[in-house]
């Protein structure tokens, strides 16, 4: 005797779920590049046009050049002009235009010894920090140049010299991936570009102090070496402000692969006192990387290769966690980013596949959840061991993040960028559904896939349905313009045995936009022992 059921799959808005096989209400058990909140159409102008809500794949194209031959570190925009500038771990400064196309960037130069060990823009120039210097780019507002040796240099003017302070130390902080952690992560705060740096077993807290004279930023102003001595031990990976006090996010950084060499700590510092006056250990050998949104400030944290937890700080002594999850590492100080409601971060996902890209937490309008877990873009390298190494949105009217990567083997280096259709640009996105638990032996018979436009050319999706964990897959005929012209919706009549759960997956290949509209519906009878 059998029973017959109908199962739907009716949301998608509650984001990855932290468990395989149990979630919350719209989550699902996996993603690669599917963002709910973005648009199914970019060319249309109606309600195609608008956030879909639904299963969404999006994709992103190259649009680096020649001139990108190192891990991409830092992006840069600044408000005296529209171009977009990447300092990699070669030390070459790049210039893009805000279309961000290849055709028109520009190798503007090299900072001496650079090797993309932090970056900001600050008064009129582009600070490139290198190795145990600074490299200045500017004055932005009148015939820019890079000016070399500008931390330890003498008799610095707006065109020259330098601020006359002790050399910064080339310590090497950790390696994931074959890529290393920046040691001189920078950050605007109060009118002063603070530094991080790290010395005979001290970290330390610099600043940088401009004014104007004649140009903007063309005077130095009381530029500081050791405004600020860290407990010892704990190398500065990052700096953030919260509200007018610094937070330093630090990591303890031992000798071996395998023993931990004790846990990360957040500092707080009021940017006068001799010491911080709060001190919050970490759930994590290493913290990486901060961010205050909109007022919060959050933290990205975890064991190198081997998971990555997101934190918020409330006040007083203690952490919230916000999420955790097995894949990838925590991201670097350049490769975190925010816009609206939506926190963006780069990592590395192990399942569905070996992947890194970008993963979202929340959305970027408030009207939609706000602790979603998404990946929304992966890159396009396809070597062994990828890496995001920075992350930022430049675009004003566009809600989707710039992001930079690199790959071992080959070693290649790439920059992502979203305009468009890209109709040349083939989807490499994946979605999972939740886990299904029927708890004994069923039978499935129909399943329908309805659209959020009509079927068009371009289009290729495949269904794929795989039962009991994964030990038996049935790839269903392709959601195409082949096997469903003119079509709004695909059903596919089948006969697919199981003994206790499914999901299904669908794997977007074609080159043109087209979302999977929601409610999935899975027909199918469960089998009476």
């Amino acid at each position: 005797m059998a029973r017959k059921r109908i199962f739907q799959i009716k949301s998608v808005l509650g984001g990855a779920s932290a468990l395989a096989y149990t979630g919350q209400k719209g989550q699902f058990l996996a993603s690669i590049a599917i963002d709910p909140e973005s648009n199914n159409d970019t060319s249309a102008s109606n309600i195609q046009d608008l956030s879909s809500g639904i299963i969404t794949p999006v994709r992103y194209a190259s649009f680096a050049s020649t001139n990108l031959v190192a891990a991409p570190m830092w992006m840069l925009t600044t408000p005296i002009n529209s171009n977009v500038y990447i300092y990699d771990a070669g030390g070459k400064l790049t210039s893009y235009p805000s279309t961000l196309t290849t055709t028109s960037s520009a190798t503007i130069g090299t900072a001496t010894s650079g090797a993309g060990n932090g970056a900001y823009y600050y008064n009129n120039y582009l600070w490139l920090f290198t190795a145990t210097n600074v490299t200045r780019y500017g004055p932005l507002s009148d015939s820019p140049a890079l000016i070399n040796s500008s931390w330890t240099g003498s008799s610095y003017t707006g065109t020259s010299g330098g601020l006359g302070l002790t050399a910064l130390t080339n310590t090497t902080y950790p390696s994931i991936y074959n890529f290393t952690y920046p040691n001189h992560a920078a950050h605007l705060h109060y009118g002063k570009l603070y530094v991080c740096d790290f010395k005979n077993g001290i970290g330390y807290i610099h600043f940088i102090k401009t004014i104007t004279a004649t140009v903007l930023g063309d005077t130095n102003d009381g530029s500081k070496y050791n405004a600020l001595a860290l407990p010892e031990g704990y190398y500065p990976f990052d700096i953030e402000s919260y509200g007018s006090d610094l937070i330093i996010v630090c990591s303890q950084v031992g000798t071996s692969s395998t023993i931990k060499p004790g846990k990360g700590m957040l500092f707080f510092w009021d940017t006068f006192s001799s010491k911080p006056y709060r001190g919050i250990e970490l759930p994590d050998t290493y913290g990486t990387a901060l961010l205050t949104h909109n007022g919060i400030p959050y933290v990205w944290s975890g064991a190198i290769g081997r998971g990555v937890r997101l934190s918020r700080y409330f006040g007083g002594n203690e952490l919230n966690q916000v999420e955790y999850f097995e894949d990838g590492t925590p991201p670097s100080a350049g490769a975190v980013d925010s816009l609206g409601n939506r926190l963006a971060w780069g990592g590395i996902t192990n399942y569905p596949s070996t992947i890194a890209g970008v993963y979202s937490k929340g959305f970027v309008s408030p009207k939609l959840p706000g602790d979603s877990l998404n990946q929304i873009g992966r890159i396009s390298g396809t070597g062994t061991i990828p890496v995001v190494t920075v992350i930022k949105y430049v675009q004003e009217n566009n809600n989707v993040p710039i992001f930079g990567w690199r790959t071992d083997t080959p070693a290649e280096y790439g920059l992502e960028g979203s305009n468009g259709e890209q109709s040349s640009v083939t989807f490499g996105s994946i979605f999972r559904s939740e886990v299904v638990n029927i708890g004994q032996p069923f039978q499935i018979s129909k399943i329908r896939f309805p659209f959020s436009k009509q079927m068009v050319s371009g289009v290729s999706i495949v269904p794929k349905v795989m039962v009991d964990d994964e030990v038996s897959t049935t790839t269903l005929d392709t959601i195409n313009p082949t096997n469903d012209s003119g079509k709004y919706n695909a059903v596919r009549n089948v006969s697919i045995n199981g003994e206790h759960n499914f999901f299904i997956e669908l794997a977007f290949e074609g080159t043109i936009h087209l979302s999977i509209n929601l409610p999935i519906t899975v027909e199918l009878e469960v089998i009476e022992d």
